[in-house]
């Protein structure tokens, strides 16, 4: 009988170095957390004036201090009274805000990143209009709206009288918003800073969730270990080898 040739102790490598887990990268993306639903609304308050017109359409912009979705939005009508359909349309500029009136944004040249999140034309309901509208924080926000169709008819508040729990508190800061068109659709918007009067359109939202801070992941120490052997007469080898130890990750 013919037995194979064993290998001597020296053929074998005598440390096993086994590779480091890398840290985590500096652009690693930020954890999102989700966070229980933060129910909030938006309400322009009380009415201080009203308009009935042919002419566009008014309302407000903002900018985004958080992300949420709006579930639900109302046109008020003049006086508390909710008998005309109503219209409302919602506008979305991820990187910059509105032109100042009476210059304006148009949305239909295709170099603008304006977006149409709602077009609801003559809505017969009276009460809500139910929406699932995604807004990120920073994003710029336009809302137009009004009662009726010839002629409109729309209700006004102020802005320092506008109430907001959409971000948990966090100021929302509003901009009165129109379009001068007489017919949707409305492609041309502007702001106009300079006066506070804004159509009373409220909404109901939820802040849906948060982003948290980048992963912090510290590398495990692995130490490696030796080998040793203990040669025979006989052809063949008694390895012993200790357990490597190792520390767990941090996340």
């Amino acid at each position: 009988m013919r037995f194979a040739k064993m290998q001597s102790p020296s053929q074998f490598p005598l440390t096993s170095a086994p590779s480091p887990i890398p840290s985590a990268s500096p652009s690693a993306a930020p954890i999102i957390t989700l966070s229980p639903s933060l129910s909030g609304q938006f309400l322009v308050g009380e009415q201080t004036d009203y308009l009935v017109h042919t002419a566009g359409p008014r309302g407000y912009s903002f900018r985004a201090p958080c992300s949420f979705k709006i579930t639900s939005l109302q046109v008020l009508g003049i006086n508390g009274s909710e008998s005309d359909s109503q219209s409302a349309y919602i506008f979305r500029s991820k990187n910059k805000t509105f032109e100042q009136f009476p210059d304006n944004t148009n949305i239909s040249n295709p170099n603008t990143d304006v977006e149409v999140l709602l077009a609801v034309t003559a809505n017969a309901s009276v009460q809500m209009i139910y929406t699932d509208l995604h807004v990120q924080r920073g994003d710029y926000i336009g809302v137009l709206g009004y009662r009726g169709e010839v002629p409109k008819r729309m209700s006004y508040g102020i802005t320092p009288n506008v109430s907001s729990t959409v971000c948990g508190g966090a100021p929302l800061r509003v901009t009165r918003f129109l379009s001068q068109q007489v017919k949707p659709p409305y492609t041309e918007l502007s702001e106009e800073a300079g006066n506070n009067l804004i159509s009373r359109i409220n909404f109901h939202s939820i802040a849906n969730y948060v982003e948290t801070s980048e992963p912090t992941i510290s590398p495990t120490t692995c130490v490696p270990t030796p080998m040793s052997f203990s040669p025979s007469s006989s052809p063949s080898y008694s390895p012993t080898m200790s357990p490597q130890t190792s520390s767990p990750a941090t996340l």
